[in-house]
């Protein structure tokens, strides 16, 4: 009777919807947050938990029980996920010939040594062919006559290899004396593009940022240059001279090297503090072809 009684009741009609449904809800609605309830009380992780008379008699009547599985599932069943349908094979070759696509694209930016290739102007002109370039393509129309069953370009450009090799020099005059004038063409046009600023024109194109400073050995490198076309006034293309500028960076001691170092570090600070700037600012630094002269001869 009393007070009592009608705290039972009222924690009897609290905990109906629940009692119905135990599974619903761990914690009666209205217990503070974290709080857990046991065989034994009200815990909230470090210890027993003061309750009032009324929250004793809920929390003893509400026992944890474990989740509720979605309606239409037996009790403790888990929802699966529905399984993937097998690719067929079909789709198996579609995937593989997509992949092998994406790696012969990426190969043919690459360089032999694996690095990336630099983009080419498609308004360059495209550098003069060889003589054998000429006489391949004499060959290739005997050959395909000859071996219409032949496919690809493997077969005939070994085959038309082979065959320049033994060829006399008067043989070959005809087409060498093709690649002369294919080389006098190039030569032409290629100074003409150089003259009208074409390289610069393309570096331009889209640039938001100056030229990468040259490092150490390329500061090195403008200095040795210099030095050796001096001393061997005969010498024609960069071949021996790039050489013999590495035979001689590799001999230097660090003490030697560091002038070279600290031009280096020098250009680098500069670069960072261009590429940091507003666009229109860098704009100026970035159409200079001469940014770094200063750091390479050291009168920075």
């Amino acid at each position: 009777g009393g007070a009592a009684g009608q705290g039972a009741a009222m924690a009897e009609q609290y905990m109906a919807p629940y009692t119905a449904f135990p599974a619903y809800a761990a914690i009666p609605p209205g217990l503070p947050q974290g709080f857990g309830v046991t065989h034994g009380g009200l815990h909230d992780g470090r210890g027993p938990v003061a309750l009032s008379s009324q929250q004793m008699m809920v929390a003893q009547m509400k026992k944890a029980v474990p989740q509720h599985p979605p309606l239409g599932l037996p009790h403790g069943a888990k929802l699966q996920k529905k399984a993937k349908k097998p690719a067929t094979k079909k789709e198996l070759e579609k995937r593989k010939r997509e992949q092998e696509r994406k790696r012969r694209e990426k190969e043919k930016l690459k360089t032999k040594s694996g690095r990336r290739k630099k983009p080419k102007d498609p308004e360059a002109p495209r550098r003069a062919r060889t003589a054998f370039n000429f006489f391949l393509d004499d060959f290739r129309k005997e050959y395909k006559r000859q071996h219409p069953e032949s496919k690809g370009v493997v077969e005939v450009t070994k085959a038309g290899s082979a065959k320049w090799k033994a060829m006399s020099t008067e043989d070959k005059e005809p087409y060498e004396s093709k690649a002369r004038e294919a080389q006098e063409e190039y030569a032409a046009a290629k100074a003409k593009y150089e003259a009208e600023g074409g390289p610069k024109k393309f570096r331009l194109k889209g640039a938001t940022k100056p030229k990468r400073p040259p490092t150490a050995y390329f500061m090195f490198l403008c200095s040795f240059r210099a030095d050796y076309k001096a001393k061997n006034p005969g010498t024609k293309g960069i071949k021996d001279m790039s050489k013999a500028a590495g035979e001689k960076w590799r001999a230097m001691s660090a003490e030697e090297k560091r002038p070279f170092e600290q031009r280096a570090l020098a250009a680098k600070d500069e670069y960072m503090r261009i590429k940091a700037l507003p666009i229109e600012e860098r704009q100026a630094y970035i159409e200079n072809d001469n940014l770094y002269e200063s750091f390479q001869t050291g009168t920075y």
